[in-house]
């Protein structure tokens, strides 16, 4: 009702996923995306966890150093606790 008026933003990294600017539904995480879409287009955590050792075993690893590197700055960025944001961004289909 009325919000066809309000802009919306589509990304490179998925795009299925749309964020709006709603009012009436704010959330702590709205900035993630935004975040995610510039490091996508810069290639910042990409280039970071390319320098990075890997010492773990390559038959044993589910989430490439980059994923995890990910995480982790997204959920500093995000000013929440670790616990806390990673329990809910697992979730998140990016």
């Amino acid at each position: 009702m009325g919000d066809s008026h309000l802009p919306s933003i589509r990304f490179d990294f998925n795009d299925s996923l749309r964020v709006e600017g709603r009012p009436d539904r704010p959330t702590r995480f709205a900035g993630i995306p935004l975040l995610r879409e510039l490091d996508q287009r810069l290639g910042t955590t990409a280039s970071l966890a390319v320098r990075l050792h890997d010492p773990r075993d390559p038959a044993r690893v589910q989430h490439s150093q980059a994923s995890l590197l990910r995480s982790w700055i997204y959920t500093m960025a995000s000013q929440s606790s670790a616990e806390t944001a990673t329990s809910e961004l697992r979730f998140d289909p990016v």
